[in-house]
């Protein structure tokens, strides 16, 4: 064992120097964290950034911030010395507030939903939802309308604090979602006629409603077939990996061939597919309302082929990110180890606040 002398002149005194001077001391692990979004004046963009944290429209902004992250860790009963930060600045421009707009609606999801973790790993797991989808919220927003710099590449704040596997996988999510958004914005036609034949209310202003409420849906679903699932046995990853294949097929009317080993007779299972979409809302709708406008056979006649063709691109090359991070059961998450035998892992929050998950 050592011990050390601090300099008394060096010693941290605000809750942010603290962060700093411990995260230093005790070397952080790469985590998810909260992303405060916050904007300001053009001309803070260019000085550095230990200046740009003392002007006052910062502090004001990221203490409004940490004030709801505050409450979001009360209301998931989660103690801790501190809430690791990683700010985003964005210019106080009309692109840049609607790129704020835009990554905060995203962010906030977990966090709206009324969500009631019935133990500690679940109020964990959503709280790490609530920081990838805050990730997931700056991606798409830089993909779509740029404005900062690319976040998961070198410099960027992202690639700074992130696991690799997070950052591979807000790459490959956020490239279906801008897949979708696309497929909305040039659909949108098509998706409101279908509604209105459907006699379905059409409540959305614009794509970028629909695109949250079918996000906001997204989230629901996977909560429920996660940790809310009651089931006594779970999906092995082979039958996961082979649904979404089979889901991609569909939405392509691309038959398989019969027998196949883990699934129903292709019009079976079309059938139960697009009941499904039947009755997942919105979530459902749009994809009900789109398919019938994509034909292989007829690509350059079908106007939305292409954009069609690139969400089932974005898709398949983001299939794992459909298998499970955790198995749960009875509420619990289970993951494999060095075997394929299930283990259940718990959540644990380190000395300086992150998130992580370890084997029991």
């Amino acid at each position: 064992m050592h011990s050390y002398k601090v300099p008394t002149d060096v010693i941290p005194t605000t809750e942010q120097d603290k962060r700093a001077f411990a995260e230093r001391i005790l070397q952080r692990q790469p985590a998810l964290l909260e992303l405060p979004l916050i904007l300001v004046p053009e001309h803070l963009l260019h000085i550095p950034e230990e200046f740009r944290q003392q002007k006052a429209v910062v502090i004001s902004a990221l203490n409004r911030w940490m004030t709801r992250a505050k409450e979001e860790d009360l209301r998931l009963n989660i103690e801790r010395p501190w809430i690791p930060t990683a700010e985003i600045y964005i210019p106080n421009t009309l692109r840049g507030k609607r790129f704020f707009k835009i990554a905060k609606a995203i962010g906030k999801i977990p966090s709206t939903l009324n969500i009631v973790p019935k133990n500690q790993n679940q109020a964990y797991w959503l709280l790490t939802m609530r920081y990838f989808w805050q990730a997931r919220g700056v991606l798409f927003a830089h993909k779509l309308l740029g404005i900062i710099p690319n976040p998961i590449e070198e410099q960027g704040v992202l690639l700074r604090y992130l696991p690799e596997t997070s950052l591979k996988n807000l790459e490959l999510i956020t490239d279906i979602d801008l897949a979708c958004f696309k497929l909305l914005v040039r659909g949108g036609r098509y998706i409101r006629e279908w509604a209105a034949t459907k006699k379905i209310r059409y409540p959305f202003k614009s794509p970028m409603d629909l695109f949250l409420k079918i996000q906001r849906q997204s989230f629901l679903i996977s909560w429920i077939l996660g940790p809310c699932d009651s089931e006594p046995n779970w999906l092995s990853n082979a039958q996961q990996r082979d649904n979404i294949s089979a889901r991609i097929r569909l939405l392509k009317k691309k038959r398989w061939l019969e027998p196949a080993a883990m699934r129903q007779p292709y019009l079976e299972m079309e059938q139960a597919y697009l009941d499904f979409l039947q009755k997942v809302g919105w979530y459902g709708y749009w994809l009900l309302a789109l398919r019938d406008h994509f034909d292989e056979e007829q690509f350059e006649e079908k106007l939305l082929s292409g954009h069609w063709q690139d969400y089932i691109n974005a898709l398949r090359a983001g299939k794992e990110l459909f298998i499970s991070e955790f198995d749960w059961r009875g509420g619990q998450p289970y993951k494999t180890k060095t075997t394929s035998k299930m283990q259940r892992v718990e959540g644990f929050i380190d000395l300086l606040g992150y998130i992580h998950w370890v084997w029991t």
